[in-house]
């Protein structure tokens, strides 16, 4: 597949957008801590039941690897599909990150940004899991194109990779759920770039 403008400009938009949801929200809750507020937590009933495995480096891999490489596993067709659709979805995405900005689990440490949380995320992309979203969508095209025709097994691996993300604590629940809203509208009607 050759590498086209559209590439490009979801790459581009990509590093500008984390940079800039992670600028906004440190520089918001660094101030917040500054003037001696306290942020409020997040009351959130996936992660109230989940366990906490956001130490696990083996899990917090394998969930960047379903994301990430599991969409390159399944030919071209599946990859060209896949993309056309995902930039579509990386758009909404990003311009819900910069509307509403959730604080950042305890454990992330947004003093610690690098090269790589470019690639994975970091303490503020919250609204909604691009992890998740990933998975939904790569589940659509596989049914659809019938590599994969089992509903109840498409839904369990999903489940699990929830399960995955909220142990994680990448991701609140509702962050899971408006992915797979924006994600199914996206595929439904079938809004995606022509590459």
């Amino acid at each position: 597949m050759n590498i086209t403008i559209y590439h490009i400009m979801l790459i581009l938009l990509h590093l500008l957008m984390v940079n800039y949801v992670h600028n906004t929200g440190s520089s918001f809750y660094n101030n917040r801590i500054a003037q001696q507020k306290i942020t409020p937590k997040v009351y959130d009933i996936g992660i109230k039941y989940t366990p906490n495995l956001s130490d696990n480096t083996v899990l917090i891999y394998l969930s960047h690897f379903l994301a990430i490489v599991l969409p390159l596993m399944f030919g071209e067709s599946v990859l060209k599909t896949y993309i056309q659709y995902w930039i579509v979805i990386y758009i909404i995405r990003y311009l819900f990150n910069s509307i509403t900005i959730l604080p950042k689990d305890k454990t992330c440490d947004d003093n610690n940004f690098s090269f790589t949380n470019y690639i994975t995320g970091h303490c503020y992309d919250k609204i909604f899991s691009g992890h998740f979203a990933s998975g939904v969508l790569l589940s659509l095209i596989l049914y659809n194109k019938g590599i994969v025709t089992s509903i109840p097994l498409l839904v369990i691996l999903n489940s699990l990779n929830a399960f995955l993300i909220l142990s994680l604590r990448f991701h609140y629940s509702i962050d899971l759920l408006v992915a797979i809203l924006v994600t199914v509208i996206v595929y439904q009607n079938n809004l995606k770039l022509k590459l």
